[in-house]
């Protein structure tokens, strides 16, 4: 099976990013970054489902080598929907604009999760939850429980406002 396949707008940025060396040193440029890692989060649902359905015939199908060719392709959908690479690349254009934001939340909150680290940066652009819930695949009630662990971690009181203090760093 074939990786996913970018749209054109992010081929052409990354291909801009890798050829050129190129730093994306604003934010609109992050946020269609952000925009372009929605879209992949969108692509992946749909392979997710796929997965769903190639298991559901496998189950079903009495034909061993036809079972056996479903689990291949479920294991090769498998292996480009659970991949880190979209987000290693939003988290190293962000750390190009924002350089020590994380080295803050680290020193703040001590060893943070990647999602942890993830949810910080996509408050930082300032997305509302909704959109972040979709975009790291958790419900908008999960997220509420992220954001008030995350700022038990942070010590920040009662008062103090999360999203005040990440925009802050």
């Amino acid at each position: 099976m074939e990786k996913l396949q970018l749209n054109p707008r992010a081929r052409h940025l990354l291909v801009q990013y890798h050829q050129n060396g190129l730093l994306y040193k604003s934010k609109q440029q992050l946020r269609e970054i952000t925009v372009l890692n929605l879209q992949l989060a969108k692509q992946t649902e749909s392979i997710k489902k796929i997965i769903n359905q190639l298991y559901s015939l496998e189950l079903i199908t009495q034909d061993p080598k036809l079972k056996n060719r479903l689990k291949m392709m479920r294991d090769e959908a498998c292996e480009v929907v659970f991949s880190d690479d979209h987000w290693d690349f939003f988290l190293r254009s962000f750390t190009q604009i924002h350089p020590a934001f994380f080295e803050k939340i680290k020193s703040k909150c001590g060893k943070p999760t990647p999602d942890t680290l993830r949810f910080c940066a996509l408050m930082k652009l300032g997305i509302n939850n909704q959109k972040i819930a979709f975009i790291l695949g958790v419900s908008v009630k999960s997220l509420k429980v992220k954001r008030n662990r995350l700022k038990n971690q942070l010590k920040l009181e009662g008062s103090e406002c999360l999203q005040s203090f990440i925009n802050s760093l």
